[in-house]
């Protein structure tokens, strides 16, 4: 099984954010650009990274430290077992829906191409679910993305209220042995 890789963070690192910024433009307009082309199965794998990626946003809020790269199922568990701890997200429907939709990504992304004795759907009603799935994930990946936004204003706006460090007062000029300049020590 292949390592997971931590998520980089931008809070410290201005290019991440923009690197971020702009992997995340390019991968919704190919999502969109895929759907709009027929190929649900591209779009849904899509809109699921990008989902991953604004939910363990949330998550390395919460305790500051990186998280692993993982699937949107396993990012709404450790959210749902967090959840009181995270500022500003209180819909428990929005939650339910991710979960519910990461269901139906699994199912498509990994036996699409499967028959089995309880789902014998013919390719035509195969790709039609499909399209739904991924016409869901893009609405939903919308809100989630608007979620965690308000989110990350929200707790950046807070970090900008913590109060300033006292002023020190002036330290003396250091003055070197033997210079001309020994005046300009202010004691």
């Amino acid at each position: 099984m292949p390592r997971k890789h931590a998520r980089q963070r931008a809070r410290y690192n201005e290019a991440v954010g923009q690197e971020r910024g702009a992997l995340y433009r390019h991968a919704l307009t190919r999502a969109q650009s895929a759907y709009d082309d027929g190929y649900f199965l591209e779009t849904i794998a899509l809109v699921e990274s990008l989902m991953a990626d604004r939910l363990e946003a949330l998550l390395s809020l919460i305790d500051g430290s990186p998280v692993k790269f993982g699937t949107v199922g396993e990012a709404v568990v450790e959210l749902k077992r967090r959840f009181a701890t995270i500022p500003g997200v209180d819909d428990v429907a929005l939650f339910a829906e991710v979960t519910a939709w990461s269901r139906d990504r699994a199912r498509w992304i990994h036996e699409f191409a499967k028959l089995s004795a309880v789902d014998n759907l013919g390719w035509d009603e195969r790709v039609a679910d499909a399209r739904r799935v991924a016409e869901q994930g893009l609405a939903l990946l919308k809100r989630v993305t608007a979620e965690s936004a308000a989110v990350m204003r929200s707790a950046r706006a807070d970090t900008q209220r913590i109060p300033a460090a006292p002023e020190l007062p002036p330290q003396p000029i250091p003055v070197e042995m033997g210079s001309a300049r020994r005046d300009t020590d202010p004691r």
